[in-house]
């Protein structure tokens, strides 16, 4: 209303008129683009179709705002900046919005080359074995009957692991040698030298529904692992935490989650599924929610020999 008190009578329904038909070009405009910078175009717009009736400015002669680009080399870390020129330079030239390359979804206009590099991943291999019913079949009835005199059992919740030497049982051997293959396939995707590594030890879980696994790791260990022998759906994910602490400082709601986002990640189990990573690793099990035993083996790998460089290196 003050802006329209300041015209002469004529001059404010032409103003109104000049009003109504911007405003309807830019409804037309969002609507075909399906998105929009509400700030640069569409709150900012009336108010600058007025201040150019004011000024007699033409609409074409609006100026655009120019970009002024500091773009510096992303493969080595530094950062991409980009300032924007909006500064009034003339009463005939008035800046309103930015350059269209700058708007949401289309800054890779701006650049002619792109990449992201990943440094220190945090791995998990996972390996699905074949033909692996009946061999899961001979070792759950196995471990019903070492469940009978050995192990420890939960009094709090029935659960039940084993002792740790399943590694050295015959029944179990088959599963040793897939333990062994499998961290043998990781140790060399990891490119390390090494004389040779061990299964340190190998232990059966036996959880029932209800039951979760709290957060921990395998210390004393170079690698890790866990088998799946019987795995009912919704029995419980294994989850594995961000090992990088001071990148849970501060965590922005995301809006969609991804591995560049994330704080942990989810695996859900399946029977006759091989999961190897670094004993380090933080990880814990989500409740079970079936209505049955979520059956698993766990064990640990260790190098053998001299590990490390010579002046500072380790005898294993």
């Amino acid at each position: 209303m003050v802006a329209y008190n300041t015209f002469t009578l004529n001059q404010g329904d032409s103003c109104k008129a000049n009003l109504r038909e911007q405003a309807i070009q830019m409804v037309n405009a969002v609507t075909s683009h399906g998105e929009s910078q509400f700030v640069a175009e569409v709150a900012a717009e009336p108010p600058l179709i007025v201040i150019l009736e004011l000024l007699r400015v033409p609409l074409q002669d609006r100026r655009q705002c120019r970009p002024r680009s500091a773009i510096t080399d992303l493969q080595h870390g530094t950062s991409v900046v980009v300032e924007i020129d909006c500064m009034l330079v003339s009463l005939n030239k008035v800046p309103t919005r930015y350059p269209e390359q700058l708007t949401r979804g289309k800054c890779a206009a701006m650049f002619s080359k792109g990449e992201i590099k990943t440094f220190f991943p945090s791995c998990v291999w996972i390996h699905e074995l074949q033909e692996f019913r009946d061999m899961n079949a001979s070792m759950i009835a196995e471990l019903g009957e070492l469940r009978k005199s050995t192990g420890y059992t939960n009094p709090g919740n029935g659960a039940w692991q084993s002792r740790g030497n399943l590694n050295k049982l015959p029944t179990f051997e088959p599963l040793m040698e897939c333990f062994t293959a499998g961290s043998r396939r990781v140790l060399e995707f990891l490119k390390y030298e090494f004389e040779n590594f061990v299964i340190t030890d190998a232990w059966a879980n036996i959880n029932p529904p209800g039951h979760s696994h709290v957060i921990h790791t395998h210390p004393n260990n170079f690698l890790s692992g866990v088998y799946y022998l019987q795995a009912p759906e919704g029995c419980g994910d294994i989850e594995f935490i961000d090992p990088r602490q001071q990148a849970l400082v501060l965590q922005p709601r995301a809006t969609v989650q991804t591995p560049q986002n994330a704080w942990k990640q989810r695996i859900p189990p399946r029977e006759g599924q091989l999961l190897i990573f670094n004993s380090w690793f933080q990880h814990q099990v989500q409740e079970n929610r079936s209505d049955q035993e979520r059956i698993s083996i766990s064990f640990n790998i260790m190098l053998k020999g001299s590990v490390g460089v010579e002046s500072a290196g380790a005898q294993f």
